[in-house]
């Protein structure tokens, strides 16, 4: 058994690194540089000030870092660029061209010490044609959790903020993690969901009742917007988040928006740390949303950080990848934490009305059915250490979606040796505070960090991904937090920007254009969206050429913590002109442009949309190969196993063992020319018969006899 489960690895190992393996380090080809910052003018780091009260030990988030936002801050056509901070002052840096930033921090008015910056925004709050930034704010426990929201006073001259968050209701202080605006009940202005993740909950992997009445502190909160004040011409927000059935708890960090359904109503997504599961709000239409995450997915990250959603495959379907923190490496697989999660735990999480979830990231592929089909393992990109920020993105124009990995922490907190080190302390309660701090920071700093390159797989053929980072150009080590995408040189690739933990930040110059045998590519799309919503937040893109289509859903929170700039990019490969442009805005208006040249910007107006009857504005559902007719045909069957737990007797083995029935056989077995089957039961239950009748249905009974066996393989003969 051992030599034949052992062989069976070495081939799926072996298979996996043809297909998927790391690329070889290409000097002539490497895609991204790294510009230091005394060429960029990016002079930044989150930098983190320790004490014996204020560290990782006593303030768990300590190092889940600050956001990061890119955009046209004075409309000159340059992406800028806002780096968030934890403890020290927030930059905001001003693109003078050819990749050099300059720091308008202090003129412009923004002053964020004193703040523990969480989520980053840049989004027009108040349409008036100019960017303003939201930021969400966290801390300890005695923090202060108000949200700051700047407006912008809309003078490229003498360009200002004014710090307005309470005039507007969104000084909220509830620990906010990230902010998503989206239009949820389609009046056209721009609506905010908030991610929260409360402090004052202790041991927040402990077993508890799953609550979705809003009691919790660390439930989400969803803001309305009630339109301008003619007043101060600032929009309004109202809290209606119970109203709206937004009332599971979590502690939240990413957060995607997405049309799952395609029903033309967007619904949102929650990556959730530790136990509490993975939220999916599915919009009703009628101002409120259903949760459904165990519907659309078998199975979740289990302490997921970042998200986005892309279509990774080109099929017009929008999928998911989540991060979590599973090593790629043995011995750190086996040194952490949560590697010791046992299956009884397992179990207990289930019963209690938890997901299923595992330690690794996951990559869900959507199957166009309102179901999702989990293929990280197949793609190759599950297992990338701690991971925070994940971008969907088409880094090489080759026309499909590649993924950028940012991730590193300054302490090992997971380290098995040290969370047991931490217990005995704990347990000694006669040891002095101060000594039992210094004794658990000393034996922390001996496990070391993680310090690692960031990861950037290429997308090979919309299924399986090759981990390029090396040959790339990402191989210096750090602790990435935040990320994000865009044009920063207007030479039609996609640059990155890295907000990282206690090192300057990363600016990396993407080069494609100066490669050699580089023949790949793009389009970029500026909305011109209607008067509430002038980024035209929500809208869908579909590109047709020669070879692929290809579709964008429009929402700028990505990744973690961060919002990326509203251009919409599309790599083409070598097709040069796209025969076919189609955007669905959020009101169901549509446009199509036909015969549009590559290496261009295109902007498209809402004003030249069309108005559209019905359900005209949706994409097409997609066709399925197969239906479900389990229950048309009388096929009602569970298959049924005792509760019996082969790990507590072996807990090296692969899999449970007990488990690996039923088999099933199939024949003719009363001579009616109709095919009819057998199914195998499990020790304590009878195997069943299913025999078919001339209409197509079936009836069934079970095979009398003894029971105390397993049905591993049966056979008419």
């Amino acid at each position: 058994m051992y030599f034949r489960w052992s062989g069976y690895s070495l081939v799926l190992i072996c298979a996996h690194l043809w297909s998927c393996g790391t690329e070889t380090q290409n000097a002539d080809n490497t895609l991204f540089s790294l510009i230091p910052p005394s060429e960029s003018g990016i002079d930044f780091s989150n930098t983190l000030h320790q004490t014996d009260t204020f560290n990782i030990l006593f303030f768990e988030f300590f190092y889940n870092g600050s956001g990061l936002a890119a955009g046209d801050i004075n409309n000159d056509g340059l992406v800028d660029l806002f780096f968030g901070s934890n403890m020290e002052s927030s930059k905001l840096f001003l693109n003078k061209r050819d990749l050099k930033f300059e720091d308008i921090t202090k003129e412009t008015g923004i002053d964020t010490k004193g703040k523990w910056v969480t989520g980053v925004n840049m989004i027009d709050v108040n349409a008036d044609g100019w960017l303003d930034i939201y930021l969400c704010v966290g801390g300890n426990i005695a923090d202060d959790y108000r949200n700051l929201l700047y407006i912008s006073n809309g003078d490229s001259s003498n360009l200002q903020f004014i710090e307005s968050a309470h005039q507007v209701n969104l000084d909220d202080n509830g620990y906010s993690t990230q902010a998503a605006f989206l239009d949820y009940d389609l009046d056209g202005d721009l609506d905010i969901y908030l991610v929260t993740s409360a402090m004052n909950i202790p041991n927040k992997n402990r077993i508890r009742e799953r609550k979705g009445d809003g009691s919790m502190t660390n439930t989400d909160r969803l803001y309305r917007n009630d339109g301008l004040d003619p007043t101060t011409k600032l929009p309004i927000y109202t809290n209606v988040s119970s109203a709206a059935g937004i009332t599971w708890s979590g502690f939240g960090l990413g957060v995607c928006v997405s049309d799952i359904n395609r029903d033309g109503w967007p619904d949102i997504y929650v990556a959730n740390d530790y136990i509490s599961k993975d939220l999916l709000y599915i919009n009703k239409q009628d101002g409120t949303f259903e949760e459904a995450v165990d519907s659309f997915f078998s199975h979740l990250s289990y302490s997921a950080m970042g998200a986005d959603m892309a279509d990774i495959n080109n099929d017009g379907l929008i999928d998911l990848i989540a991060v979590d923190m599973l090593p790629p490496d043995q011995f750190r697989k086996r040194i952490m934490a949560g590697s010791g999660r046992s299956y009884n735990r397992y179990q207990m999480e289930k019963a209690a009305g938890y997901s299923e979830q595992y330690i690794r990231n996951t990559l869900q592929l959507n199957n166009g059915n309102n179901t999702f089909s989990e293929i990280g393992q197949l793609a190759g990109i599950h297992q990338t250490d701690w991971s925070w920020s994940p971008l969907l993105a088409d880094f090489d124009n080759d026309g499909l979606k590649d993924l950028f990995i940012g991730n590193g922490i300054p302490h090992d907190i997971t380290n098995m040796d040290f969370v047991s080190y931490q217990a005995s302390k704990f347990r000694n309660s006669n040891t002095a505070f101060a000594e039992q701090y210094r004794d658990l920071i000393r034996e922390l700093d001996t496990k070391g960090n993680v310090k690692i390159p960031n990861y950037l797989f290429r997308n090979i053929d919309g299924i399986q991904f090759a981990d390029s980072s090396a040959a790339w150009g990402f191989t210096e080590p750090s602790q990435s937090n935040s990320s994000v995408y865009a044009d920063l040189d207007n030479d039609g690739d996609l640059d990155l920007a890295i907000n990282n933990t206690n090192q300057e930040a990363f600016l990396y110059e993407n080069n494609l254009n100066t490669l050699k045998n580089s023949t790949h590519h793009f389009l970029q799309i500026k909305l011109d969206g209607p008067d509430v919503n002038r980024q035209g937040i929500g809208a869908r893109i579909r590109i047709k050429d020669s070879i692929r289509e290809q579709t964008i859903e429009h929402y700028p929170v990505r990744g973690f913590l961060s919002s990326i700039n509203c251009m919409i990019h599309f790599g083409l490969g070598e097709e040069n002109t796209i025969d076919q442009l189609e955007i669905w805005w959020p009101d169901g208006r549509w446009q199509k442009i036909n015969q549009l040249s590559a290496n261009q910007i295109i902007n498209i107006s809402y004003e030249d949309a069309q108005e559209r009857d019905g359900s005209e504005h949706l994409i097409e559902q997609k066709k399925m190969l197969f239906t479900n007719v389990t229950s048309i045909l009388g096929l009602h069957y569970e298959h049924a196993e005792r509760n019996f737990n082969d790990f507590s007797i072996q807990p090296l083995i692969p899999h449970q063992y007990s488990r690996e029935g039923p088999g099933i056989a199939v024949a003719d077995i009363n001579n009616d020319g109709l095919d009819d089957f057998y199914v195998g039961g499990s020790t304590s239950y009878s195997g069943q018969i299913f025999l078919q009748s001339k209409y197509g249905k079936f009836t069934t009974q079970q095979l009398p006899g003894d029971h105390n066996y397993e049905d591993m393989g049966s056979l008419f003969f």
